[in-house]
């Protein structure tokens, strides 16, 4: 409560200093279902009355009536006026009533708004002084009078508008729009207007007619439109970009030059987080001047270049300055004015590459590799081709120096080893290569050593490069050569069986295939490794997927190691063959599928045959 009179001090037992800290809960009984109608009426349409159950002091619950009226101050604050009649007490109530009525009806006429009451037939039946203003403008000066129709005081080209309007009103529809009308003096005044039902238990029994001015509401828009475009104007031909961040890096505004340094537009931008188009190696740098900008409001912060990946995948240097202006409600945001220095930076650190190419000597390299008692290169990561060996590498592997620097580091290996290295190579990245197995190499005597790999990225002589270093371990390991020697044996007696065997590793996606696969099949490809798309390609579309279905069934299911399915197979001609294929599950120590070994029979003769055994005799 802001405010109260006597009688209300004197009916609920406070004084008038203590109002605002009574509540409408302390003198309403909130459980009265006709209190919360007549709130809603109130909100609906700015007044509401009727009867409700007050609280007396000690908390007794009395009849009252409840008369409350919205309206606004000069400041265009929402207030309600509300009136508690103890109808106990008749006599008393009658002055009580016709004070309120008073009171409502200065209230009501001293409302930045327009209101008339109609009925169904549009008649007038009540209305308040700001109704001539802001509502019947072109009604020649008539005043408004209850019991006249209101269509009288409105222009022969609104009234078919209006009678529509209050059609949809009187259905229940609560009716809203804003329209322009010249004044006196020639200017032009805009005009919010209402239509809203009137409801009386439940039935609608009139309408409630509002007008506003909202001129210097819709001079404001206007004015913020037009800075709002002078801003644009500034900003979208600024060479530099400009961005609005959130206190979290959400992307809110990103001007036009943001989308050439970005290549994102600024639809999908502000869609994004904007660290997550920063380098990883540069987000924690990135996130320290963030948590420094946030701190230091209106500061500015420079970042210095930093690295971002553009939108097609490719490295941009950037330098930026950012303004954390969350403080201002205009702007609420960190404001990040940066430009693509990539030129610039990329010829700094060919200028910086240049001059640490030459502090390097002779005697750094020598030490590097030749005092070494670990075999050791270098290779160009472009070509792979090497580019320095030491002369423990030499001795180890019996090439001379010459020669390994005429080789790359697929010439060192069995040309079988050639798929997985490259499938290596392509996930290295600018870290330090830790073995995690061990690989195969030749000697010049053709002999083969197990060797264990560490490899570092280098730059050398300006190129981009990896220093390796190899370790022996063919001793250590002796027990891998009879699972090489039990391979070798498994694909001879692949060669040499009828069935198409294969071997399938789930883990890469891999499969290599026998040689029947070339004397049932016809394919080239027998005796190689294939993706596993190669096989499941060659499947007959009809019987693909429930072969997938069944195929996964036995992955899934940890117990079973064995599949056996009859399914048709493309063969290099372009003819589907009936094959017949059994195959065993390997698991690892979890249960989880490692690898499946089977063999694929052609068995179209025989059901050839078996179909013809079953046709009737002709």
């Amino acid at each position: 409560m802001l405010a109260v009179n006597d009688a209300a001090c004197r009916l609920f037992g406070f004084n008038r200093e203590d109002a605002n800290r009574v509540y409408r809960q302390d003198v309403l009984d909130n459980n009265d279902p006709r209190l919360h109608q007549l709130l809603l009426q109130r909100k609906q349409f700015g007044a509401a009355k009727g009867e409700v159950t007050g609280i007396l002091p000690g908390g007794e619950r009395f009849p009252c009536e409840y008369s409350s009226v919205q309206f606004f101050t000069d400041a265009g604050e929402h207030r309600y006026c509300t009136e508690i009649t103890d109808i106990r007490k008749w006599k008393m109530a009658e002055e009580h009533i016709r004070q309120s009525e008073e009171n409502l009806r200065a209230i009501f006429n001293h409302t930045v708004e327009g209101f008339v009451l109609v009925d169904t037939e549009l008649e007038i039946v009540a209305s308040n002084d700001k109704a001539d203003e802001l509502i019947f403008q072109h009604a020649n000066g008539n005043k408004v009078k209850a019991g006249n129709s209101l269509l009288d005081y409105l222009p022969e080209d609104r009234r078919p508008v209006f009678k529509m309007a209050a059609s949809r009103a009187l259905a229940g529809e609560a009716i809203a729009y804003e329209k322009a009308y010249p004044a006196a003096d020639g200017s032009l005044r805009w005009y919010c207007f209402g239509i809203n039902p009137v409801q009386e238990q439940g039935k609608i029994t009139g309408l409630c007619v509002s007008g506003r001015d909202i001129t210097l509401q819709k001079h404001a828009e206007e004015k913020l439109i037009n800075s709002e475009k002078r801003f644009r104007g500034l900003v979208e031909n600024n060479s530099d970009a400009i961005a609005i961040l959130s206190a979290e890096g959400k992307i809110g505004y990103i001007s036009p030059a943001g989308e050439k340094i970005t290549g994102y537009t600024e639809a999908e931008a502000t869609q994004l987080d904007a660290l997550i188009i920063v380098y990883h190696g540069d987000l924690p740098t990135v996130q320290q001047i963030m948590a420094a900008i946030l701190a230091q409001p209106g500061i500015p912060v420079n970042t210095g270049a930093i690295r971002i990946v553009h939108k097609d995948g490719t490295l941009r240097w950037v330098e930026a300055t950012l303004t954390n202006m969350l403080h201002d409600p205009v702007i609420d945001g960190i404001i990040n004015n940066f430009r693509d220095v990539t030129a610039r930076v990329e010829s700094d650190l060919k200028l910086q590459a240049a001059q640490r190419h030459i502090e390097l000597s002779e005697e750094k390299y020598r030490k590097i590799f030749n005092l070494s008692p670990l075999p050791k290169w270098i290779y160009d990561t472009e070509t792979l081709c090497i580019i320095e060996v030491n002369e423990a590498a030499v001795k180890h592997y019996g090439y001379s120096r010459e020669e390994f620097l005429s080789m790359t580091i697929m010439d060192i290996r069995p040309a079988e080893d050639s798929v997985a290295l490259t499938d290596v190579l392509q996930t290295l990245t600018d870290k330090a290569y830790k073995p995690t197995n061990y690989w195969r190499h030749l000697k010049k005597d053709g002999s083969v050593i197990l060797v264990e790999i560490t490899g570092h990225p280098i730059d050398y002589v300006g190129r981009r490069a990896r220093m390796v270093i190899c370790r022996d371990i063919t001793e250590q390991i002796k027990a891998e050569t009879s699972i090489i020697q039990s391979n070798e044996r498994f694909r001879l007696a692949a060669k040499a069986a009828s069935d198409a065997i294969w071997d399938w590793d789930i883990v890469n996606k891999l499969v290599w295939i026998g040689e029947g696969f070339s004397s049932l099949f016809g394919y080239a490809e027998a005796g190689e490794m294939v993706a596993i798309d190669w096989i499941l390609d060659r499947l007959h579309p009809d019987d693909q997927p429930e072969v997938l279905l069944r195929i996964n069934a036995v992955l899934d299911g940890e117990l079973t190691t064995r599949w056996q399915d009859e399914y048709r197979f493309e063969k290099a001609d372009g003819t589907y063959a009936i094959i017949s294929n059994n195959a065993m599950v390997i698991r690892g120590e979890q249960g989880q599928p490692l690898r499946m070994i089977g063999a694929m029979k052609d068995v179209t003769h025989q059901k050839a045959e078996e179909h013809h055994l079953r046709l009737p005799n002709q």
